[in-house]
């Protein structure tokens, strides 16, 4: 039986490697920064060569924002230690979802959501950040 864990449950009550997937963000509005120590949480928890899909709201220009880079979240997931990471899709929102996202966000800029796939490698990975 496939275990999956969703963000919206507390991370650190899990046992290391128990997951085969895990999704982050992938509720709207995907409001979840994914920092280094989120996803060094993330490969603690998934099975090697678990997956692990996350959504986040991004921008092209950072400036004065939170906010990451698509680029930017890549080189976060590439530095927490995940692998096999693929192109971002870019998800799909109506006028309405977009300007809610903004508003939650406090935000002017022009925001896209993408939702990018990526996988724990074979093997342990310990991260100096859960320490």
């Amino acid at each position: 039986m496939r275990k999956i864990l969703t963000a919206v449950c507390f991370t650190g009550s899990h046992p290391t490697s128990s997951f085969d997937l895990v999704l982050s963000g992938v509720i709207f509005p995907q409001s979840i920064s994914h920092s280094i120590e989120l996803l060094a949480e993330y490969l603690r928890l998934v099975k090697p060569e678990g997956r692990i899909i996350l959504q986040e709201a991004t921008v092209l220009n950072p400036s004065g924002t939170q906010l990451k880079t698509v680029e930017k979240l890549q080189s976060v997931m590439k530095i927490s230690g995940l692998t096999n990471i693929q192109e971002p899709n870019v998800i799909s929102l109506t006028d309405a979802e977009f300007q809610t996202l903004k508003d939650l966000l406090k935000v002017t800029l022009n925001v896209s959501v993408v939702e990018i796939q990526c996988q724990k490698p074979n093997f342990e990975v310990i991260s100096y950040f859960l320490w």
